[in-house]
């Protein structure tokens, strides 16, 4: 049975017990409540947790409403770059694995959870997702380029952008492949230069949530564990 007064961040390093919670969404997906996500996987509520767990709570019995709140109208708006039109996809993901853990274990909180996230979070988190003044400066320069059709998934995408914006802002001639590169935002669309410093990925995932959520959903991270699994069987271990 899951721990849910255990800490799920180590106090050292910031790193978060990715299999424990795993292991709780994937039972999650096997109930009714998980079944609209069972061939997909979870995206949003991984999302979720991360977030939690990095700015406001250390366990998931110390989640509640007013948690998700700060996570979902306050994080989410200023950190996470997704559209507006994924408001309803979020709180319907969310209220189904808060409806579960009410469900199957009761714990303390989840009613609470699951009344918050009602057709008017779903209006609140559209509205707050698309007005811009919530953006931090990651999630504008995120936004942009993907409005002038780079891959910011990729570094590749993020790069080409940002030398781009760089080149425009400082009123450079166009790149010799300027050509093939899709519309930039206007000069002063976004607070001045931008480098590699401002999106750094040298320190651990856990300690700074990305634009994009959790590294791997977690479908990926089950098909991780098994195939390290196979590996240990074949090394005899």
């Amino acid at each position: 049975m899951f721990d849910f007064d255990k800490p799920l961040r180590d106090e050292w390093d910031g790193s978060i017990d990715w299999e424990s919670i795993d292991g709780l969404i994937e039972e999650f997906l096997s109930a009714d409540e998980g079944a609209p996500y069972r061939e997909e996987g979870a995206h949003y509520v991984p999302m979720v947790i991360e977030y939690a767990l990095m700015y406001e709570v250390e366990r998931l019995s110390e989640v509640s409403a007013r948690v998700i709140g700060v996570v979902l109208f306050g994080l989410f708006p200023e950190k996470v770059s997704m559209e507006p039109d994924a408001a309803p996809d979020v709180i319907a993901e969310t209220r189904a694995f808060w409806q579960f853990l009410d469900r199957k274990y009761a714990l303390r909180n989840a009613a609470g959870v699951v009344g918050l996230l009602n057709s008017s979070a779903v209006t609140r988190l559209r509205e707050e997702l698309a007005d811009e003044s919530n953006y931090g400066m990651a999630k504008s320069f995120v936004m942009e380029g993907m409005k002038a059709g780079f891959d910011m998934t990729t570094q590749e995408g993020t790069s080409a952008f940002m030398v781009a914006y760089n080149a425009r802002l400082m009123g450079l001639p166009p790149l010799p492949n300027a050509g093939a590169l899709p519309p930039l935002p206007p000069v002063g669309a976004l607070p001045g230069f931008f480098d590699d410093d401002d999106f750094d990925d040298d320190e651990p995932r856990e300690k700074k949530p990305g634009p994009f959520g959790p590294s791997y959903s977690p479908k990926e991270r089950a098909e991780q564990r098994k195939k390290k699994r196979k590996a240990n069987k074949r090394k005899g271990k």
